[in-house]
């Protein structure tokens, strides 16, 4: 990932999500939201088509940051992936 890159943290269960927000203190912004992959790919290339990498169940704890990172993948291998998904 390089510097000054926007990435979008996702998440597998509620629960992982809760507290990546709790304990990131991320602002009043953020919140949780289920969504399916259509709604995912809308999202990726609508309001966030300025993100560039996503990072998939993010810990909170910062020194987590380092692992969140190797297992980030780019926006479009991630809209592939849904895609595939979806055909499934």
């Amino acid at each position: 990932m390089r510097a000054g890159e926007k990435a979008l943290p996702i998440f597998s269960f509620e629960e992982l999500a809760q507290g990546f927000l709790k304990h990131r203190s991320l602002g009043p912004e953020w919140h949780i939201r289920k969504s399916y992959n259509g709604e995912m790919i809308s999202l990726l290339l609508g309001p966030c088509t300025d993100v560039e990498r996503i990072l998939p169940n993010p810990l909170p704890d910062p020194l987590a940051v380092q692992g969140a990172l190797l297992n980030s993948m780019d926006r479009e291998r991630f809209m592939d992936f849904l895609l595939t998904a979806r055909e499934s």
